[in-house]
């Protein structure tokens, strides 16, 4: 899968610093996956900064028709992504109302959990 049509992708570009998401922007197609995978960088830059300023990113069929996925990055102590966690199913199931008041909150405890966890490994 490509990294810009994946939840846990966009999770974890969203916590990489510009100048790295630009490299990766640059080095990698935004190849189309479905018709409503984001294709345009300054599109994708305009997701991460939403994925940002939410707290967790979210795919809506840009992966597979009918799917939709919701991921929070996991992070190392510097603040850098270790990985993500994600949660997809089909969209009649995994509405944004349901990411929104259930699935959201816990991803993001059980992501802060690992990321303790991980703090005293490193």
């Amino acid at each position: 899968f490509h990294i810009h049509a994946s939840a846990t992708g966009k999770a974890i570009l969203a916590e990489l610093p510009e100048e790295q998401v630009t490299e990766i922007i640059d080095k990698n197609s935004l190849l189309e996956e479905t018709e409503h995978t984001i294709t345009d960088p300054e599109r994708l830059r305009d997701e991460l900064e939403v994925t940002r300023e939410r707290g967790y990113a979210i795919i809506d069929q840009e992966w597979l028709e009918g799917l939709r996925s919701v991921a929070v990055a996991v992070l190392l102590p510097n603040g850098s992504p270790f990985g993500a966690l994600s949660v997809g199913g089909p969209t009649y199931r995994l509405t944004r109302k349901e990411i929104k008041s259930n699935i959201e909150p816990k991803l993001n405890e059980i992501a802060d959990e690992l990321s303790k966890d991980i703090k005293r490994v490193f």
